[in-house]
C-alpha cells in the first residue's frame, strides 16, 4: 500500500509521524513523509518530501505566542500555511497514495482525498479539532477554563476560514 503521511509543526509534530513512516515501511508499505524543513527529527532512511516551510525558525524568531501570530499573520503564518496547504497537496498528487494521514493542519486533505477516491486520516497529537472539557484546543488559550475548553474549538474549525485562498488554489490544482 502507498502511505503519504503530512505533518507540520515542530518536532513535537514531525517525531510520531517518522516513527509511524519507520513502522509502516518496515511493514511493507510504500511511504512518502511530507514535512517541515529543519523539525530537529531524523528522517534518515524515510522518503521526505519538504513542504518548504521552516517551523523552527519561525518558533525561534516570534515563538509561540497567539499574540505573536496575530501579528504576524500576513508575513509569517499565512505563508507557512499556504506551504502546507497547497504544498502538501502538490506532493500527495505527485506520489497518488492509497491513503492520506494527516496532521490537523494540512487542511487540504479532504479535498485531495476526495479527487484521489483514497480514504484520508487525521492524527490529532493534541487536542485540536475534537472538542473535549479536559483541555482548551491547541494553539488557543493556554490554560484551562473547566467546561468552557469546548468553546475554543470552535476557533480552531473557524480557521480554516482564513485559508480559503489556499484552500481555492487547491480546488484549481485538482481540477
Amino acid at each position: 500500500m502507498r502511505l503519504m503521511l503530512a505533518t507540520a509543526g515542530s518536532q513535537g509534530d514531525v517525531a510520531p509521524f517518522a516513527e509511524l513512516a519507520r513502522r509502516a515501511m518496515t511493514a511493507g508499505h510504500e511511504v512518502r513523509l511530507v514535512a517541515p524543513d529543519n523539525s530537529g527529527v531524523d528522517l534518515v532512511g524515510i522518503d521526505v518530501v519538504s513542504m518548504g516551510v521552516d517551523y523552527a525558525r519561525m518558533i525561534g524568531q516570534q515563538g509561540v505566542s497567539v499574540a505573536a501570530a496575530v501579528r504576524s499573520y500576513r508575513s509569517v503564518v499565512r505563508p507557512i500555511m499556504r506551504g502546507v496547504i497547497v504544498g502538501s497537496a502538490r506532493a500527495a498528487l505527485e506520489f497518488r497514495p492509497d491513503v492520506l494521514v494527516v496532521h490537523p493542519k494540512v487542511l487540504s486533505a479532504p479535498l485531495v482525498a476526495d479527487v484521489l477516491g483514497i480514504p484520508y486520516v487525521v492524527v490529532e497529537i493534541v487536542p485540536a479539532m475534537t472538542p473535549t472539557a479536559a483541555f482548551p484546543a491547541a494553539g488557543t488559550i493556554s490554560r484551562s477554563v473547566g467546561r468552557l475548553n469546548r468553546l475554543t474549538y470552535g476557533a480552531a474549525t473557524a480557521s480554516e476560514a482564513l485559508f480559503r485562498q489556499d484552500l481555492d488554489e487547491v480546488a484549481r490544482l485538482l481540477a
